[in-house]
């Protein structure tokens, strides 16, 4: 073998190292570029989730505001209407001791009350408000009393649909400590065919500059959407339409 062909093998194999040595720079930046849209991926989907969770408990916090202020609102009407009631048996009974007495007059008043909520059996809490006892009404009991599904339903879903922009709020504070600073977008009620009470969230992060043209020529935007179920009050299954 001459020197010249030495030389010759000796310069391709150098080119040939160093063709090697710059796909595999070229290729660790493709990695590097990738790794950072999959990591970006999973932060806007974790922000995503933990906005849904935070929209998810103020939708909870709004509805039971409104329905503890409307179950206060139905019970005082209740209470006056007894006391309406209780004056019309006192007049018409006057001093006549074989009239039929308060008690009986009272359970007759309840049975016609329950007629007049679909015959719901009216909770024992209810019951002694009505009768003037000095004692707290189970709220979760009362509730079931004075509402059908549907109608409660409609009562709960009014007061989300509300209050979406304090829900939104609260979403984007915990999108914002999740690193996930572009505005989020509220969904309710959920339209997915899903069964159930629940509030949904769409986030977007911006991944700027990535190092291929080809995954992105300036800016990527990375989606997010989480879904979560709201509480509903004990016992009653809401439906937002």
């Amino acid at each position: 073998m001459t020197k010249n062909e030495l030389r010759n093998e000796k310069g391709s194999t150098t080119l040939m190292m160093m063709g090697l040595l710059l796909g595999i720079i070229l290729m660790g930046f493709v990695f590097f570029d990738m790794s950072s849209v999959f990591m970006e991926r999973r932060i806007s989907q974790t922000g995503s989730d933990a906005a849904a969770i935070a929209a998810a408990q103020e939708a909870e916090k709004s509805y039971q505001e409104v329905l503890e202020e409307e179950t206060r609102v139905e019970l005082t009407d209740l209470h006056e209407r007894t006391e309406d009631y209780k004056e019309d048996w006192e007049e018409s009974v006057g001093d006549d001791e074989s009239s039929v007495s308060w008690g009986d007059a009272f359970d007759e008043w309840i049975n016609n009350l329950e007629e007049e909520f679909d015959d719901r059996s009216m909770p024992a809490s209810i019951v002694k408000y009505l009768k003037g006892a000095n004692s707290g009404v189970d709220i979760d009991e009362a509730i079931k009393f004075l509402w059908d599904t549907d109608s409660l339903s409609n009562l709960v879903c009014d007061a989300v649909s509300s209050h979406t922009e304090e829900i939104r709020e609260a979403a984007q504070h915990y999108a914002d400590l999740n690193g996930i600073e572009n505005d989020i977008s509220i969904v309710f009620p959920v339209e997915n065919g899903d069964e159930g009470f629940k509030v949904g969230v769409r986030t977007k992060s911006t991944i700027n500059d990535s190092f291929l043209n080809s995954v992105n020529t300036e800016q990527l935007k990375v989606p997010a959407h989480a879904i979560v179920n709201i509480q509903q009050p004990e016992g009653m299954n809401i439906i937002c339409d």
